[in-house]
């Protein structure tokens, strides 16, 4: 492999690697909402866990993300 090339493999391996480290945990945990109806949890994947404490759903808008501690607060 020549320099240039193992110096962009090494880059792209570290991105993939940061982007997990963000991306981890940001599933919706499961909730009862006002209405008494239980939602299970979501497996998010790539995106963050977003909306409100009794509406959840699964979006990529960073803004919109609701918190590990938000969750656990309801």
């Amino acid at each position: 492999m020549t320099p240039g090339l193992s110096g962009v493999a090494a880059l792209v391996l570290c991105a993939t690697m940061s982007v997990r480290v963000f991306a981890w945990d940001n599933d919706c945990k499961s909730y009862t909402d006002s209405n008494n109806k239980f939602h299970r949890s979501l497996d998010c994947n790539w995106e963050f866990c977003c909306g409100t404490c009794s509406s959840r759903y699964c979006c990529s808008n960073f803004n919109l993300k609701l918190s590990e501690e938000t969750q656990d607060a309801w």
